[in-house]
């Protein structure tokens, strides 16, 4: 048993919210035993592009990826999310090209997928997924950007990314015409867990410790994602901030 919840808010950056954040219980047709037999799957994506294009891509990409995934059976999770990624990656880069007004427009995908005792994660661009066990927090996705390739070779901290002129600087996104990489880890589920799936207009602004001293004094789900949201704007972020947070031991 586990519970969710979910949370958007737009920032002064864009006149839209380019964000977008989907979970199965938002899709009415999902009744419990699909669920059972399919696993929770939630999505967030953070749209970029221009006027309407980044809110059309990421509320594009997060519907398509979770609708289909539930319409589909008989076919491994894993390899399903990776299909309808690629499809959904080839529909936004034909639409960018086709319309003008869609020119360049793309979107980050953060995924997660609890089944059978598993967490699976998917991470396309710089929305992240991370793990609280009540006491560490681990950041279980990598971020695909220059400023990431930068940490992993040690040229460069954690906290030095949130100041680097070139932390916005995607190498992956879905819709960007370039090779799109997917790398899907699988992690066993720990006895107490709290997932905190987010988009850049938090952790952009935010270090790891900061998020970490959040969820260790929350007491509810919507309190962690208010005080989330609080720290984000207390920081100076004007970006969009989007969270999911899955928790076994939180309501």
């Amino acid at each position: 048993m586990f519970y969710s919840h979910s949370a958007s808010e737009k920032g002064s950056k864009s006149p839209q919210n380019e964000d977008f954040v989907l979970t199965p219980q938002e899709i009415k047709s999902l009744n419990s035993d699909l669920l059972n037999k399919k696993g929770y799957l939630f999505v967030l994506c953070d749209g970029m592009g221009g006027y309407a294009a980044g809110e059309t891509a990421s509320n594009l990409c997060a519907n398509y990826l979770l609708r289909n995934y539930y319409k589909n059976s008989g076919k491994n999770p894993v390899s399903l999310i990776s299909e309808l990624i690629e499809k959904i990656n080839k529909k936004i880069i034909y639409l960018g090209k086709k319309y003008p007004e869609y020119y360049k427009m793309g979107t980050t995908l953060s995924s997660l997928l609890l089944f059978n005792d598993k967490a699976q994660t998917l991470n396309v661009g710089d929305s992240r997924i991370y793990l609280f066990d009540q006491e560490n927090l681990s950041q279980i996705t990598s971020d695909d950007s220059v400023i990431w390739e930068y940490f992993e070779q040690g040229i460069i901290s954690k906290e030095q990314m949130l100041t680097h002129p070139l932390k916005n600087l995607l190498t992956r996104a879905v819709g960007l015409d370039a090779p799109l990489i997917l790398s899907p880890e699988t992690l066993e589920l720990p006895e107490k867990f709290l997932f905190t799936i987010t988009s850049d207009g938090l952790t952009d602004v935010t270090s790891d410790q900061e998020i970490a001293a959040v969820l260790k004094e929350t007491v509810s789900l919507q309190n962690c994602s208010d005080n989330l949201i609080k720290l984000a704007r207390h920081n100076n972020s004007i970006d969009d901030v989007s969270i999911i947070l899955v928790s076994n031991y939180l309501k």
